[in-house]
């Protein structure tokens, strides 16, 4: 009689039940809930330092009008007491910028099925004189409206994100192979 030798797939097992519970799973615990908040971190990075450099004129958003430019530039000087030193496109307040902070006042930073919702939150009022959140105020300018321009805030990542999301999907996969190296007796 033939002897058969088996092969022990536990750890494969251990290895594709991990990354499958990791997908599913809404939680940051595990090394793919790890992973995913690693790329949503680098995508708000991006998008922080887009907001900066779009802001600046470096980009394609539309510059604001005089009048609204001269009207905020009073308003904010007024109360600071400073003289104005020019103003940036949706830099006024900092908020919208601010909130591309996880954590910060209107970020939505968000473990979901399957990934990471991340943008900005409707928990958080824009200002006192409106009922509009920081979200909203975000999808006028985003989208645009007919008397806001468009000025896309959660825009494509570049093929520098994309890479550096490449990197960390390779280290959560690297990470889950530990794990299930581990269960090898």
């Amino acid at each position: 009689m033939k002897k058969v030798t088996g092969i022990d797939l536990k750890p494969l097992d251990t290895f594709v039940k991990g990354i499958d519970k990791g997908i599913k799973t809404p939680s940051f615990g595990s090394p793919i809930g790890k992973m995913f908040k690693r790329i949503g971190t680098v995508y708000l990075a991006f998008i922080r330092k887009r907001f900066v450099a779009f802001s600046s004129g470096a980009g394609n958003w539309k510059p604001i009008e005089e009048r609204g430019r001269d009207k905020r530039a009073n308003a904010k000087r007024e109360a600071k007491g400073k003289k104005r030193k020019g103003s940036k496109i949706l830099r006024d307040t900092g908020v919208l910028l601010g909130a591309l902070s996880i954590g910060a006042a209107g970020n939505l930073f968000k473990r979901i099925k399957g990934g990471v919702r991340v943008g900005f939150s409707d928990s958080v009022q824009h200002d006192d004189e409106t009922d509009a959140t920081i979200r909203d105020i975000a999808v006028y300018h985003d989208e645009g409206t007919d008397i806001i321009p468009q000025r896309e805030i959660l825009a494509e990542p570049s093929p520098n994100a994309e890479k550096k999301f490449k990197e960390i999907i390779k280290d959560g996969i690297t990470e889950m192979g530990k794990l299930a190296e581990r269960s090898i007796k």
